[in-house]
């Protein structure tokens, strides 16, 4: 782990459980970041006339957020199980 923390005179590699979690914290931030472009594009004006949301804009992006994340995790569920069902059939002929 002497990689991670940028120290250390050897290097070493990291083991595939650090980069399937470096992974999951990459796709995490791009879900995030595609949830707060596409909903302060739908909730906020571009024009800003106070320095805070709005009870509307508020509202509006919390209820977005929370659609996105609904069917973020409907989605997820459903691949996890098509991959179940695909690891448990085996390999293709």
């Amino acid at each position: 782990m002497v990689w991670f923390f940028g120290g250390g005179g050897h290097e070493e590699a990291p083991s595939a459980a650090v980069v399937q979690l470096e992974q999951q914290i990459e796709m995490m931030d791009m879900v995030f970041m595609r949830a707060v472009k596409q909903c302060g594009a739908k909730c906020i004006p571009p024009v800003y006339r106070d320095g805070e949301l709005n009870k509307g804009e508020s509202v509006c992006s919390q209820r977005c957020l929370n659609k996105f994340f609904d069917v973020l995790e409907v989605v997820s569920s459903q691949l996890a199980e098509v991959g179940m069902q695909a690891q448990q059939a085996g390999p293709p002929l």
